[in-house]
């Protein structure tokens, strides 16, 4: 879910949801993507809750590198009309130029663990957003991009 206090909250963990969902995500990433989460390098926010996705799905703290080009989206949208736009399917106007300046400097690990309205501005500067049923992920969603 996104909700404007998730992004004032660096230090949030995951739901018990999340948990659930993420260690599921561990068989989804060997099975169908042949990731080896113990040898594979992984980026991720510097988000509390991103770190605890990549060490509940398997990745080894010493392979985990936080990048802050993939921090969530400070969208500064009152959450009851950010929810009123991605259903309907728009994406904030930022979260595509936060996108844009992420492929700029993008980390070099080959899988990242990042957040709803950045994967959303990603998946629509890469022409690629109609491959999927909403714009913005779910929690623990697999999107595989090719930049």
């Amino acid at each position: 879910m996104v909700t404007d206090l998730a992004f004032a909250n660096r230090s949030a963990g995951l739901t018990p949801r999340g948990e659930t969902e993420c260690r599921q995500l561990a068989t989804v990433l060997s099975r169908e993507y042949d990731v080896n989460t113990r040898n594979t390098r992984v980026a991720v926010s510097e988000f509390a809750r991103t770190q605890q996705t990549a060490r509940l799905v398997g990745f080894r703290k010493a392979l985990t590198l936080p990048y802050s080009e993939l921090n969530e989206v400070d969208h500064g949208i009152a959450l009851g009309t950010l929810r009123a736009m991605l259903r309907q399917n728009r994406i904030p106007p930022i979260a595509m130029r936060t996108a844009e300046a992420t492929l700029r400097q993008a980390p070099s690990e080959g899988v990242w663990v990042t957040h709803g309205l950045l994967i959303a501005g990603l998946c629509t500067v890469l022409g690629v957003v109609d491959q999927y049923e909403r714009p913005v992920s779910r929690q623990c969603e697999v999107r595989q991009l090719a930049f």
